[in-house]
């Protein structure tokens, strides 16, 4: 008998066009699916979005909001519509879904024109002027959300980064002292397309090429204080504990950074091991507490307090963004 219960309910909700939960997670589960989306035009498909409610399923295929207004068409599992959302009427919250796997985020491509696609970076960025935008990026997070970074060039301007939502309504920005992609934990969000100011700038590849002369400069600057070169602590010239390398991948650049000689504390050990990469700059601490003169130095700055480190390279280094693994320290 339990059985034959069993047969009936299967039949029954077949013809209510209803479809049990299973484990598909991708659109080929839903054929039906590709007769309705165009992967080469997002504004109607955006992202196509698999929902549950207990036993049933509904697929949520969302517009782009910049080129297809507010909207999206809730189906059922076999392609039924269900409900259409409007300004009114939002379909996944009227049901109270939830959210299972999302079957496609529709990026257009590599050469996606962003001034196109986003007509409101024309009131934002000047396309003239390398130095306050020298790239602008839009990024994509694993739940589909667009966010777009414009970069100055750091050579010849003192702008800091800015992330806009897709919408154009300003997010975040960077600061000396607070980092975005740190505080927003963005490091996980994957490049879907970038504009370069002028001719495309930059070299293609790493960013920085091996063999380039590099030197290397500390300041300090107090609350309240001007910035200072770390020298002139000792009532030297600005340029007096500068230090060079060669831009190389596989060895460290400045393996004693800050060593000195003949100071008036005497002969001062190094006290970061610094090793650049074509991606990244690594700072190792060396002394420990028995050091006879760093020891002195040792503790957590103030608020307001910088310790800061310029690299100057031979030639452009064609960086244009940056996340820290600590967020007490920029780059």
């Amino acid at each position: 008998m339990s059985q034959l219960k069993t047969f009936y309910l299967f039949i029954l909700l077949s013809f209510l066009g209803i479809t049990l939960p299973s484990e598909a997670q991708t659109l080929d589960d839903y054929p039906w699916i590709e007769s309705i989306i165009d992967q080469e035009n997002c504004c109607f498909n955006q992202t196509v979005q698999l929902y549950s409610l207990r036993m049933f399923e509904y697929i949520y295929i969302g517009y782009d909001d910049n080129c297809a207004g507010l909207g999206g068409i809730l189906y059922s599992s076999d392609g039924t519509v269900w409900c259409m959302t409007t300004s009114n009427t939002d379909c996944l919250d009227f049901y109270d879904l939830n959210f299972e796997a999302d079957l496609l985020n529709c990026n257009q491509s590599s050469e996606l024109d962003l001034f196109s696609s986003y007509p409101w970076l024309g009131n934002v960025v000047n396309e003239d002027d390398c130095c306050a935008n020298e790239t602008v990026t839009l990024y994509e997070n694993s739940f589909g959300h667009e966010f777009l970074l414009v970069s100055p060039d750091p050579s010849c301007s003192s702008e800091f980064q800015k992330w806009y939502y897709k919408t154009g309504q300003l997010f975040c920005t960077s600061t000396v002292t607070s980092d975005c992609v740190s505080l927003y934990d963005f490091s996980d969000m994957e490049v879907v397309s970038t504009w370069t100011c002028g001719d495309g700038g930059g070299q293609e590849g790493n960013p920085l090429s091996e063999g380039i002369d590099i030197t290397l400069r500390n300041t300090l600057q107090d609350p309240g204080e001007a910035e200072v070169t770390y020298p002139s602590l000792f009532g030297l010239a600005d340029d007096a504990f500068d230090e060079f390398a060669t831009m190389s991948y596989t060895e460290t650049e400045f393996p004693t950074a800050l060593a000195q000689t003949g100071t008036p504390f005497g002969d001062i050990n190094g006290l970061y091991n610094i090793d650049l990469t074509e991606t990244s700059v690594e700072f190792t601490l060396l002394p420990d507490e028995t050091d006879p003169f760093w020891v002195m130095q040792f503790g957590v700055f103030p608020e307001g307090k910088f310790d800061r480190y310029y690299f100057t390279f031979a030639e452009p280094h064609n960086i244009t963004s940056a996340a820290s693994n600590d967020t007490s320290v920029n780059l």
